[in-house]
């Protein structure tokens, strides 16, 4: 994205690709490389770049962005898990291209949900620093991800290597200084402190080993010999009218007590009760890969709906989303 003559070449290698030209990809592993390696390339040099463009550069970015939103919106519905990536990017508002080029068509300010951090805010960070990042965690083929607490075990130049505090079950992740999926501590974790207060009875929207989401019931805590505190979950919730009863006779709602587990406080894979399945339901069906999730603060986790043969892509929150650059 160094120079005009890049962006007209690569201009007119999307107009090729959108239309579906036989002439681009004569052999299938060159198909693979433009939808993995290259794109997630391009779009991440494009949305992290900070320097000034030129009103041609611009236009030719704009040109750029919506060619590769049409190819996305063609691509997806085929599982072409390769650009998910780049989807993410290229609809993250916080994107620095968004902030340094194009303040004048992304009004960014009107729909995030809180601004964004100052861009060098990762140049105090260190060894041990905490910070917010995305936290990915595992259950079977099923993944999930969310904003949680992380701390930084290596740093380079332009690279951020953190763990997730209390979370053995979320691995180490890098990213990179610009990558909008870090944040300063408690900038995208606003009322974490939730987790440290749950307590037997509690209610809590629990992620299973299918992909869907349960309204549980938090049995007990304790504190492990690794010093994180583990809560052991019910994928149920007890009340006088259920219609289930569980070994001690207890009526409820949900799966039985042979698939009750213990999780840590801080698993991702915990949320706030009702904050992902519906208010009054126990069940939340997630017709999710998790490929593609891009939460704004530690209460969001990216869904998808399938209606009518169209879907739906729905960010936790009540906050209008709008831009007029798409």
């Amino acid at each position: 994205v160094e120079t005009t003559d890049h962006l007209v070449k690569l201009s007119s290698l999307l107009e090729q690709v959108a239309s579906q030209s036989p002439k681009v990809f004569t052999k299938d592993d060159l198909k693979v490389y433009f939808y993995e390696d290259f794109s997630n390339e391009v779009i991440t040099s494009i949305t992290s770049c900070t320097k000034v463009f030129t009103k041609e550069q611009k236009e030719l970015l704009q040109k750029i962005f919506r060619l590769y939103v049409k190819i996305l919106l063609t691509e997806l519905p085929n599982d072409n898990k390769g650009l998910i990536s780049c989807m993410r990017m290229i609809f993250d508002p916080e994107a620095r291209i968004y902030q340094n080029c194009f303040g004048d068509l992304a009004h960014h300010e009107s729909f995030m949900y809180s601004p964004s951090p100052d861009l060098k805010w990762t140049d105090s960070i260190c060894v041990g620093s905490k910070i917010d990042a995305i936290a990915e965690e595992w259950v079977y083929q099923n993944r999930v991800e969310g904003w949680a607490r992380a701390t930084v075990h290596e740093i380079t130049e332009k690279e951020v290597i953190c763990s997730f505090d209390g979370n053995p079950e979320a691995k180490k992740r890098m990213f990179l200084k610009t990558s909008s999926s870090i944040a300063p501590l408690g900038y995208r974790t606003t009322g974490w402190e939730w987790r440290e207060k749950m307590k037997a009875d509690d209610r809590v929207d629990i992620f299973d080993t299918l992909g869907n989401w349960f309204l549980g019931t938090i049995l007990k805590t304790q504190e492990k010999a690794d010093s994180i505190k583990y809560a052991y979950v019910a994928f149920r919730i007890f009340f006088p009218g259920g219609s289930k009863r569980d070994k001690s006779g207890l009526l409820h709602e949900g799966w039985s007590e042979d698939y009750d587990v213990w999780m840590p406080i801080n698993s991702i894979k915990l949320q706030k009760p009702n904050s992902i399945t519906k208010a009054g339901t126990v069940y939340c069906r997630r017709a999710l890969d998790d490929e593609f999730p891009a939460p704004n603060d530690a209460d969001d986790i990216l869904l998808y709906y399938t209606i009518v043969n169209a879907r739906l892509y729905v960010a936790n929150r009540s906050q209008r989303q709008f831009s007029s650059f798409y």
